[in-house]
């Protein structure tokens, strides 16, 4: 069969790199002049790690993975109220055993899939046309072309959702707030702890350890009624993350100077994506662009590789795409549902409002440190996305 992907991010290269596995010829189409650097952090746990080690991934993913320590949660003078090791909650605690920045996860899907198949970078998918037999794509850039299946992998923001399925304003989930993260000079030495300070006005700071020494990960959220700048007025979104925060202390000064010189700056409202439908015909949603749970959540980058194991074995074991992908949205439905619940931490109590709330939250944090909360806490992260996989049959090579 032949497929194009579009998105070369972990929800299209994991799938490319499933479907390479089962003999299909693979196109993916990425808007983007190279391959994405950079990004945030993400972790592998539970479902998504059993996907990725079924996929044939685990082992490389293992080794392109950035050693963590765990959480300090701080004051404004950089005081420890808590300390959240990697190995409490079995490794599934607020940082994970196995933590990858998204660069890297990227980039070691896209070596796997080196050689088997075919990366077209700066192009996109402007107009599709399908039959019972196909799927006519149109390009930008490259002279039209048929496949057999079109997968839309291209994010949150879709492309190709919104030539099939509409406009995203139907679809999105405001969850009241956004967030911005970006690359900074390290505020000092992190040895392997990510710190987070608590604001009142519903806003958390968050630094994280980088893959280059002297760097930092600065992850910003924040709640709010203001308007959000433009999508692509990046210039705008720096105003307004540093207006969220320009009356901050701690070492928020110090991540705000370094707002323009960052390499990799990212902002978005938080929104998850309800799509009532996968699939229309011979297209389907895969990843964020199907159903992007919000960062909120932490379970898009496990989405995504869910989504690329499931959509690959089904397509392997029925004989009609349709059948395929029906079965698909099927087993999928209760990951995406699973996914969805935002974990401890993300309500109202966690990101308080006034002053006086905050005192209350930062007593509430270093009590859950200790029994009994300590085990209500143990057991509220280790269910969040228990979901289990579908038993399939090993991709034949």
């Amino acid at each position: 069969m032949k497929v194009l992907v579009s998105g070369a991010g972990i929800a299209g290269l994991a799938l490319a790199h499933v479907l390479a596995d089962g003999g299909h010829d693979v196109v993916v189409v990425e808007i983007a002049p190279a391959l994405r650097s950079g990004g945030q952090l993400v972790d592998l746990r539970g479902t998504s790690r059993e996907a990725a080690a079924r996929m044939g991934l685990l082992s490389r993913i293992e080794e392109a993975q950035l050693a963590q320590r765990g959480m300090r949660y701080v004051d404004d003078d950089n005081r420890t109220l808590a300390v959240i090791g990697v190995e409490l909650f079995g490794g599934n605690g607020p940082v994970a055993d196995l933590e990858i920045v998204r660069g890297e996860l990227t980039r070691v899907l896209f070596d796997a899939t080196a050689g088997r198949v075919e990366h077209r970078f700066d192009d996109s998918i402007v107009a599709l046309e399908q039959d019972d037999d196909g799927v006519d794509v149109r390009f930008d850039r490259a002279a039209p072309e048929r496949f057999d299946l079109v997968v839309a992998a291209d994010g949150v923001h879709s492309r190709v959702r919104r030539l099939l399925w509409g406009e995203e304003a139907q679809f999105a989930r405001p969850l009241g707030g956004r967030m911005s993260f970006f690359t900074v000079p390290e505020p000092e030495p992190l040895d392997g702890w990510s710190l987070l300070d608590v604001l009142p006005g519903r806003r958390m700071a968050m630094i994280r350890p980088h893959e280059e020494s002297g760097s930092a990960h600065a992850i910003l959220t924040w709640f709010g009624t203001d308007a959000s700048p433009d999508r692509g007025d990046v210039a705008a979104q720096q105003r307004a993350v540093r207006a969220a925060f320009a009356d901050a202390g701690w070492y928020l000064p110090e991540v705000l100077a370094g707002l323009d010189a960052s390499p990799d700056f990212y902002f978005d409202d938080l929104v998850q994506l309800h799509v009532p439908q996968l699939a229309r015909g011979r297209v389907v949603l895969l990843g964020d662009a199907g159903y992007c749970p919000s960062p909120l959540s932490g379970q898009g980058t496990a989405l995504a590789l869910i989504g690329a194991h499931v959509l690959g074995s089904e397509l392997a074991r029925h004989a009609h795409p349709r059948e395929a992908l029906a079965a698909y949205e099927t087993a999928m439905t209760p990951h995406i549902e699973a996914g969805r619940k935002l974990p401890p931490g993300s309500g109202s109590f966690a990101t308080p409002k006034s002053r006086l709330a905050r005192r209350v939250l930062q007593s509430y944090v270093r009590a859950s440190m200790r029994r009994p909360l300590l085990t209500l806490f143990e057991r509220a992260m280790s269910s969040q996305h228990d979901v289990p996989l579908p038993e399939y049959e090993p991709v034949a090579v």
